[in-house]
């Protein structure tokens, strides 16, 4: 099984960003441009190939908060973007001694959970984790524990295309 790690993105990082196509033109936007290094938006992570010469893919944190009927349920880490680069897209990274598949979609999520429950643990509390999903995202957010927004619930809103649909996660439930 190949180790991954991710890493703050650097302006160092940045000239790797034009290679980088997910097959969505707001998340490839957002990883080229100064929105991603900027700290008062968010704090991205990118996981780079063997060689550190190409983002393989990434992902955004930042802050949120989750109400239901008009009254606050919770803080959230808010999963403000979540990408891989379509050529490792669909890789299948190991098999569970249970048959379950992992793909390196899966493993970049996990580093992401990691990071969540690590910033809880030692930084700051907050109840949930919060995203809005694309059509291409949701079979991956829903078998790692993520689970449809309620129609009462509001989750922090960032621009948005009208497709995506709003998801959350309980960090209490994170497995680490």
């Amino acid at each position: 099984m190949k180790e991954y790690l991710t890493e703050s993105y650097t302006r160092e990082m940045q000239a790797f960003s034009s290679a980088f196509d997910c097959g969505n033109d707001n998340l490839n936007f957002f990883l080229k441009s100064s929105l991603a290094l900027d700290l008062n938006y968010g704090k991205t992570y990118v996981l780079l190939n063997d060689s550190r010469n190409r983002i393989v893919g990434y992902y955004c944190l930042t802050t949120g908060l989750i109400e239901q009927d008009g009254v606050k349920i919770g803080g959230s880490v808010h999963i403000r973007d979540f990408a891989l680069d379509r050529k490792y897209q669909g890789i299948v990274q190991y098999e569970l001694p249970n048959g379950e598949i992992l793909k390196l979609s899966d493993v970049l999520l996990m580093d992401c959970l990691d990071r969540i429950k690590d910033i809880r643990s030692s930084h700051i509390g907050f109840s949930m984790i919060s995203l809005f999903s694309t059509l291409e995202g949701e079979s991956l957010y829903l078998r790692n524990g993520f689970d449809y927004a309620e129609e009462d619930m509001r989750l922090p809103k960032e621009e948005d295309d009208g497709k995506t649909k709003p998801m959350y996660r309980p960090v209490d439930e994170i497995d680490v």
